[in-house]
């Protein structure tokens, strides 16, 4: 099954055209990740396919169901998660607290206000297996603006995976790391996806050819490649705009 279709997608803002005719698949069960130099239309696709910016038209398919004009809350509920480039994690609540939200707002009793927190039984359980997951759980009880950078952005990690998504977008999960933390987070999403269709965005290049099974080229909202990462490797056209090849 295709955990994603794009059909004809164009994107414009005002006179700008951010997006032009793109058209893609990904196979469920497949780490796909998009690259492209800043202003590439990266981030816009990203934002069109979790429903924060509408297309301009096209259409967009999710296992099979249309979801073009979908909400975030119904997008989530078909299996739909993502993490962000820019932290929003609450810095003034504790690493558990922070998880349990999170997995409270996937839950039908959301807006029951009334009950202690730490009645849910079965969100503080869930909680516990996901900080256990990103080696968090000795935190716990840390307020996120006390920890490391590098571990904010496992905890965003976390945070994408309570809704136990079938497709997880990533944006730029090793932004701002070291070269040290960027080569744990790229094991840890491989650990932690093994069994999740993933789409990924980042301008790491290592992060990005050694865990995705294809990469996709952005240029100015087209798909100018698409291939395994030795295809793209080997594309010459690749290396001229992208990476920084050619007689230089």
């Amino acid at each position: 099954m295709k955990a994603l279709e794009i059909k004809n997608l164009y994107k414009y803002f005002g006179g700008i055209q951010a997006i032009h005719d793109l058209s893609m698949n990904l196979d469920e069960g497949i780490k796909k990740a998009i690259i492209g130099p800043n202003g590439a239309g990266k981030t816009t696709l990203f934002n069109i396919i979790n429903g924060l910016l509408p297309a301009t038209s096209g259409k967009i398919s999710l296992f099979g169901r249309d979801i073009t004009h979908m909400s975030i809350h119904q997008r989530t509920q078909l299996g739909l998660a993502r993490s962000f480039q820019t932290t929003r994690l609450l810095f003034e609540l504790s690493l558990l607290d922070n998880i349990m939200l999170a997995i409270q707002g996937t839950q039908s009793s959301r807006f029951g206000l009334f009950r202690p927190v730490m009645g849910y039984s079965h969100i503080v359980a869930k909680a516990q297996k996901l900080l256990e997951l990103v080696d968090l759980w000795e935190k716990r009880n840390e307020m996120v603006l006390n920890i490391a950078h590098g571990e904010q952005r496992k905890m965003e990690i976390a945070l994408s995976l309570a809704s136990e998504p079938r497709l997880l977008l990533l944006d730029e999960p090793a932004s701002g790391l070291t070269t040290s933390e960027r080569a744990e987070i790229a094991q840890l999403i491989l650990r932690l996806t093994e069994n999740r269709t993933i789409l990924i965005v980042d301008h790491d290049m290592d992060l990005v050819f050694n865990i995705s099974d294809r990469i996709l080229v952005l240029h100015y909202g087209k798909i100018i490649s698409e291939g395994t990462p030795d295809e793209i490797r080997a594309n010459e056209r690749v290396m001229e705009i992208y990476l920084g090849g050619g007689e230089d």
